[in-house]
């Protein structure tokens, strides 16, 4: 298991609880199982209701290698032999339920451990002198987190959770073993940088060069293709728990530009925002007037 890192709250955030549970996340034996859903994670146990050790915060099993698991469902791709699975498994590790609005990297901090996203919703921003930020990305179950950052001296950018979120940690000296151990995770590990940095130059352009239009449809195009990646919504719809400020603040528009265009889009009969779900009413159309090609979000073989 990867050490914890301390984690400074900042802005009225507070740090991440830290209440240990037994390898089951119940310190009660007879435990059925745990279900995961995109925004909450609950306990069920036959003899005792865990929520409320859960929602101060605890540890769970990361379990046998499941391709269920988002994470699973996209480093798996790369295994070869149940000996890079083990290495999967550990890096699940144990997982960490962390509450939303919890920053677990700063910028200009030393970066003790990246994170693995199991379940929930963050976001990477950069902070401004003024007192703004400028969100870099959003980060979906599956992700790999901060890796990059374990590499420098100090962090270049804040993490911060949006929702309830369940998260592994690992830190260098693990990540760096399991490379050694398994050749494919260095693989994957390059694969997911990659695809991070192919993200980041998508986001560059619709900030710099599309329009309004374009930038919140490209957006929650791309939202939509990684989220069912991860096995999270259709190829039609999904679930969104960004604000409106929240976006507009990702896509450089005012609150009530992005409004404007998303009515346009609704009445266009092109896609709809509404109850914090996504829905693409006419998905090609979309697509082709954006240019919208996810193969960026996807490894070039399946063939290994």
């Amino acid at each position: 298991m990867s050490r914890q890192a301390k984690h400074h709250g900042r802005g009225g955030k507070d740090k991440i609880p830290t209440t240990k549970l037994s390898p089951y996340g119940c310190s009660f034996p007879e435990m059925a199982y745990f279900q995961l859903s995109p925004f909450l994670l609950r306990l069920q146990c036959h003899t005792y209701n865990c929520d409320n050790e859960l929602a101060r915060g605890g540890i769970l099993s990361g379990g046998p290698f499941q391709q269920d698991d988002a994470f699973s469902r996209r480093f798996g791709r790369f295994a070869r032999s149940k000996a890079d699975e083990a290495v999967l498994t550990d890096f699940r590790g144990a997982r960490h339920v962390v509450g939303k609005r919890k920053e677990l990297i700063q910028d200009g901090e030393a970066t003790l451990v990246a994170y693995i996203l199991h379940e929930g919703w963050m976001c990477t921003y950069k902070r401004l002198p003024d007192g703004g930020r400028q969100i870099i990305d959003i980060r979906l179950p599956g992700d790999f987190i901060g890796v990059t950052s374990l590499f420098s001296a100090i962090s270049d950018r804040d993490i911060e959770t949006l929702t309830d979120c369940v998260v592994s940690e690992v830190d260098k000296a693990q990540l760096l073993s399991g490379m050694r151990a398994s050749p494919m995770l260095g693989e994957a590990v390059m694969w997911n940088i990659a695809r991070d940095d192919a993200i980041a130059a998508q986001h560059l352009a619709n900030l710099g060069r599309r329009s309004a239009l374009g930038r919140i449809v490209y957006f929650l195009l791309e939202l939509g293709a990684r989220l069912h990646d991860a096995g999270k919504g259709t190829s039609t719809s999904y679930d969104c728990p960004l604000s409106q400020q929240l976006l507009a603040d990702t896509l450089g528009l005012t609150s009530i530009h992005l409004n404007r265009v998303l009515r346009s889009l609704r009445e266009r009969e092109w896609l709809t925002l509404n109850g914090g779900v996504v829905e693409f009413l006419n998905p090609s159309v979309l697509r082709q007037l954006v240019g919208f090609d996810p193969s960026y979000l996807t490894h070039v073989s399946e063939e290994f």
